[in-house]
């Protein structure tokens, strides 16, 4: 059993005949799993289970719903502990001249 890091897309939709896109929220989520696969198997399921709706101040619903699992990570730790890095992104710098 490992830890892995899956990045989560979600989005909030409001309205019903032609629902809007108003908000995208890009979740961090910590998953026990024995392999990759599987972490990308749980981290669905774990974007699943955040979908919700509600009803906002102007009457109208906001249905969150998930998007996708961007990416997993394993984060090649057996034990989490105060400053574990949980997710790294790497971009690359272009010098000036």
């Amino acid at each position: 059993m490992g830890w892995y890091g899956a990045k989560l897309q979600l989005k909030a939709f409001v309205g019903s005949d032609a629902p809007v896109a108003i908000m995208e929220d890009h979740s961090i989520r910590l998953i026990s799993a024995l392999s990759i696969e599987d972490a990308e198997d749980l981290a669905v399921d774990v974007g699943k289970s955040l979908e919700h709706s509600y009803q906002n101040d102007n009457g109208e619903i906001v249905d969150w719903k998930f998007i996708s699992v961007i990416e997993v990570q394993d984060l090649c730790e057996d034990t989490l502990q105060h400053g574990t890095e949980v997710f790294s992104e790497l971009t690359d710098i272009e010098l000036e001249s």
